[in-house]
């Protein structure tokens, strides 16, 4: 860029994109200004500059939104765990609500759609039941913290708002004990601290095997029976948190709860959605949608442990679990057991697979029901035509990634004219971040 590319501009912020930045126009292109709120008249000066769009930075904010607020975390805009704690909380909503809807109509395609507001968390703070943080060993300080935005620096915090008071707790017992000898805990990667029931399962990740007797003394003088302490063994540079081998060091080898009347155990490694009221929303939600039209047999693809299935096993007459992760399915076939549900049945294998072939076998079966509730990358695009060529009754699909959705929708209308979509129900399981929930029905056209 050019010196007077380096000059400090003036402008008013539109909109806001997707990821939540501000968004000016530029002589010929977009510039994307994070911390900004449409309707402020900013100071800001480029950053980087691309072909179609101009990434920026605030420099000064002259007229402020009338929606702007006062974050409560003071690193705010240098830890990348929250986008938007700037933006009041009721326009947060607003602004998911019409993420989804955009997402729907530019990428996906789809015309005159109806998209709900966005069903609000029962709170916008202290709402996370897991906390994943990083910890780096930097010329010879453990930092613990959270990543910046678009980095792997460690921006260090004494309290994430986002996360409930009791995890907080621990994390400061952690944190001072493995701050107290940085040398022997410089392979750290990340703590990991879970609760449940106010109940802790805590997972320190290293590169290799740690001393953790000490720590796990100080936890049993504080939390009793009430904890379980791992550690798990991950000594590849990956994106993954998790290595293969977790070793219990003292308490608690699971939870064991009770989810809307299905009895599950939790273990450091169990998928559990992180907004207890959001999940029980959504889960609530589902089933009465399968209730309605008294559907027999379901699908539930993606069925991480298998509560979902299991709370749907207790009203539908058949219902199969797909999925891939062994750990995952060992958890489910242990639900089926504890909750006798005889008319679940637990699939362990590649969705792309194992869908087409189950769909198949039923495919006389009319009054079927499949829910897709994939990870963030969506569906494979082979899952979304087995579904458009099925003849199942219903279709739920479960999405924490707008874009994805819209993609995996395509797919499924470019392949079948049969269904059409009858709810499109934006969840917020993520309050202060640009992420959204979001729960689309599909039901038969005829």
């Amino acid at each position: 860029m050019s010196e007077q590319d380096f000059e400090i501009k003036v402008a008013t912020v539109q909109t806001l994109s997707s990821s939540g930045e501000g968004i000016c126009k530029t002589v010929g292109k977009v510039c994307f200004i994070p911390l900004t709120l449409p309707e402020e008249e900013i100071e800001y000066k480029l950053t980087k500059e691309f072909a179609n769009y101009s990434n920026g930075e605030c420099v000064s904010i002259i007229k402020k939104s009338k929606n702007r607020v006062e974050p409560m975390c003071p690193v705010f805009g240098k830890c990348g765990g929250c986008d938007i704690e700037h933006l009041k909380y009721s326009e947060q909503l607003k602004f998911k609500t019409q993420k989804v809807a955009e997402a729907l109509t530019k990428l996906g395609g789809l015309k005159n759609i109806n998209v709900k507001e966005c069903v609000p968390s029962s709170t916008d703070y202290e709402y996370r039941n897991k906390v994943e943080m990083p910890v780096r060993f930097i010329d010879g300080q453990l930092l613990i913290g959270f990543f910046a935005s678009g980095s792997h620096n460690v921006v260090t915090n004494k309290y994430c708002h986002l996360q409930s008071k009791s995890i907080n707790d621990c994390l400061v017992l952690i944190k001072k004990h493995l701050l107290s000898s940085p040398n022997l805990y410089k392979n750290v990667k990340h703590i990991v601290v879970r609760e449940i029931e106010k109940k802790l399962l805590i997972t320190i990740v290293a590169s290799e095997k740690l001393e953790l007797k000490a720590l796990n003394a100080k936890l049993i003088k504080n939390y009793d029976d009430k904890y379980g302490l791992f550690v798990n063994i991950n000594s590849k540079i990956t994106p993954e948190i998790f290595g293969r081998q977790v070793i219990h060091i003292g308490g608690l080898h699971e939870i064991k709860t009770e989810q809307q009347g299905v009895s599950i155990f939790v273990g450091p490694h169990s998928f559990f959605q992180v907004n207890d009221s959001i999940r029980t929303k959504i889960y609530g939600d589902i089933l009465n949608s399968i209730q309605n039209l008294n559907i027999t047999t379901v699908i539930d693809a993606y069925s991480g442990a298998g509560l979902l299935s299991g709370i749907i096993a207790k009203s539908a007459k058949e219902v199969y679990g797909i999925e891939i992760v062994h750990e995952a399915v060992d958890n489910a076939n242990r639900l089926v057991a504890k909750n006798k549900l005889n008319n679940l049945l637990n699939i362990c294998g590649k969705c792309e697979e194992e869908l087409p072939e189950l769909l198949n076998t039923l495919k006389d079966n009319l009054n079927t029901v499949i829910i897709l509730d994939p990870p963030r990358n969506g569906c494979e695009k082979s899952v979304m035509e087995a579904v458009a060529n099925s003849n199942t009754n219903q279709i739920l699909y479960l999405s924490c990634e707008p874009s994805t959705l819209a993609r995996d929708l395509k797919v499924l209308f470019e392949n079948s004219d049969k269904y059409k979509i009858t709810s499109i129900q934006p969840y917020d399981m993520f309050p202060q971040t640009q992420h959204v929930e979001c729960l689309v029905c599909l039901e038969k056209t005829n």
